[in-house]
């Protein structure tokens, strides 16, 4: 997760699945209704400016691991062991 704050403004992005928020803490202090869906000027403000920040520190970004180890399916059967 990674996330920016300016003024009133707060943009949360989840990294793990690319989904992100935005909230007026003007009008919504508990952040509560999402407004990253609509067509707002700060969105892309915030966007430009987090991304920029990104690059000046040079901070990682994960990306998805296409190579995941796959785990056998549980069968809900226990081993014991002298049973």
């Amino acid at each position: 997760m990674s996330l920016i704050q300016v003024g009133n403004w707060k943009r949360i992005d989840f990294l793990e699945d690319g989904r992100r928020e935005l909230y007026n803490l003007a009008n919504d202090i508990g952040e509560t209704k999402t407004v990253a869906n609509d067509d707002l000027a700060p969105t892309k403000e915030l966007r430009d400016r987090h991304f920029a920040w990104r690059a000046t520190v040079k901070a990682p970004v994960p990306t998805k691991n296409e190579a995941e180890a796959v785990r056998p399916k549980a069968t809900g059967k226990s081993k014991q062991k002298g049973a």
